[in-house]
């Protein structure tokens, strides 16, 4: 089975931001037409996709989880959200990555969050140092 969703995992400053901006890129060239939201947490908040919507993480997530499950439900398109990077509550996150809408492609230097999320939407996960992947 084809993974619906892809996790670049590995620690800091092995080009895990870059293997998402890549992919970013790559899905931006596509005939299709999709609704980018690009989501970083406090580190990354001065990064930017150009052509994506920007969502920063706040203190308390659950409201932005909301407005994101909002975004899913109402868009036009299929929603491709762009995670940069997993945060610590990831589990809040399930309802993301069960939308049949939605698609999430993020970087976590913390596989274990990845196990915390309730989906059984197969996640890819690539390790960009070690030029490497599984499906989970």
């Amino acid at each position: 089975m084809e993974a619906k969703h892809i996790a670049y995992i590995g620690r800091c400053g092995v080009g895990k931001t870059i293997q998402l901006h890549r992919k970013f890129e790559e899905i931006q060239s596509l005939p299709e037409k999709y609704q980018l939201i690009f989501v970083p947490d406090q580190a990354h908040a001065d990064y930017s996709l150009e052509g994506a919507t920007k969502q920063i993480w706040p203190q308390d997530p659950q409201k932005l989880i909301s407005k994101l499950i909002h975004i899913a439900d109402t868009s036009i398109n299929p929603v491709i959200m762009f995670i940069d990077a997993l945060p610590e509550e990831a589990v809040l996150l399930s309802p993301l990555f069960n939308h049949p809408r939605v698609q999430v492609i993020m970087t976590t230097q913390y596989p274990n969050r990845i196990d915390e999320i309730q989906t059984e939407n197969p996640i890819k996960m690539e390790y960009p140092e070690r030029n490497f992947f599984t499906v989970r």
